[in-house]
């Protein structure tokens, strides 16, 4: 295991730095502006725990410093909550209080208790348990608990998920532009920060003695690595979250689905369509980038289901996709024109009622079926 050792050593000198440091930035500073940016640090300073170890020992100082060893017990208990927590806060724009949280810190409570033996050791007796580990790759607790850290693990990533998939279908109902982007990001976290537990509690399933030490360590420093990277150069997912909804809106979202299938008569459905239609055309309310459901209706004066369920009824589909077509025509004319060649692609889709490049890709992409390049290029050479 000597190979092994030394990565883990190397390893955790670099992932325990950025980890730490990242982690009391998003806690501390990152926090005043993204209130949901306070668990990702927590989050992050938890798996900081499981190379807290190794970065001592590398720089000889674990001696002193025994105490760390197997703190990560309580990362493999909270990494799942923490993860929900930080999804949660980011989709939500009411504050999460302890009131709110403190039940999803139950299983961390019960395993204190249960790991108060271990912190009572003495410092050799944890640098017994420490070199047993990197010698053997074997973890000394019983398979229940690996079960346990698994099943938590697993509820909360199904949680965080399913939390985020029905938000994303809100917005798609309520909202007239979003940005695809930040909900795979909240996916890809809930989904992948949660591997090595995974890796660990089959290896212990299966009947392994010993951890695939490599893997666990390689896995874990990757996800820190990807998080760093994706602060660098997507540091917009660190600020306000762009479509944090307030309970008005969980309300008109109910409210839209309790009366989907309300007994609106025909000859009222053709008039609501033709008002809508009306409105769109002559006002032109797509232009704006925050234009949402809810603004849309009390303008036009019929009731949010009633839009709702007329734009999937009549037009079959969704809201965002009903004003995405009229800024796609809207663009298209512009993208036509030889005169509005020196004007950027990006700045005339803003113009168009866009709020962000990802949106207006996702969206061109998705009606025309092409790149907004080439449907400018092919248009203009047809009409030269």
């Amino acid at each position: 295991m000597a190979p092994s050792l030394e990565l883990y050593k190397h390893l955790s000198l670099i992932t325990s730095f950025l980890s730490i440091s990242l982690g009391f930035f998003f806690v501390f500073i990152k926090s005043k502006h993204n209130r949901s940016n306070v668990f990702l640090g927590i989050l992050i300073l938890l798996y900081s725990l499981y190379f807290l170890p190794g970065f001592f020992d590398a720089l000889n100082i674990l001696d002193d410093l025994p105490h760390v060893i197997r703190l990560n017990f309580f990362s493999g208990i909270l990494i799942g909550p923490f993860t929900y927590l930080y999804c949660k806060s980011s989709i939500e724009a009411e504050p999460l209080t302890f009131k709110k949280i403190r039940l999803h810190l139950v299983p961390a409570v019960i395993g204190f208790f249960y790991y108060l033996p271990m912190l009572a050791k003495s410092g050799a007796e944890k640098m017994e348990v420490y070199h047993s580990i990197m010698v053997t790759g074997f973890t000394p607790s019983p398979i229940w608990i690996s079960l346990g850290i698994g099943l938590i693990a697993v509820t909360y990533t199904v949680l965080s998920i399913r939390m985020i998939i029905r938000y994303l279908n809100h917005l798609k109902k309520t909202r007239s532009s979003i940005d695809p982007s930040f909900h795979r990001w909240l996916l890809f976290l809930s989904s992948t920060l949660l591997i090595p537990i995974v890796i660990t509690v089959i290896t212990r399933l299966v009947g392994a003695t010993t951890l695939p030490f490599p893997v666990v360590v390689f896995a874990l420093s990757l996800l820190i690595f990807i998080i760093y990277g994706t602060f660098l150069l997507q540091p917009k997912f660190f600020d306000k979250f762009q479509y944090q909804i307030d309970d008005q809106e969980i309300e008109e979202v109910n409210s839209i689905e309790k009366y989907q299938n309300s007994n609106l008569q025909n000859n009222q459905k053709s008039e609501y369509l033709e008002k809508i239609i009306k409105y769109m055309d002559s006002e032109k309310p797509y232009l704006d980038p925050e234009l949402t459901i809810l603004q849309f209706s009390n303008t036009v004066d019929i009731p949010t289901y009633y839009v709702s369920q007329i734009i999937n009824e009549q037009l079959e589909c969704n809201f965002i996709d009903f004003v995405n077509r009229y800024r796609i025509d809207e663009i298209k004319v512009k993208l036509e024109d030889p005169k509005l060649n020196h004007f950027k692609i990006l700045n005339l889709a803003y113009d168009s009622g866009f709020n962000s490049k990802t949106a207006f890709y996702y969206a061109f992409k998705k009606h025309v079926d092409m790149t907004p390049g080439a449907y400018r290029k092919e248009n203009q050479l047809s009409t030269a």
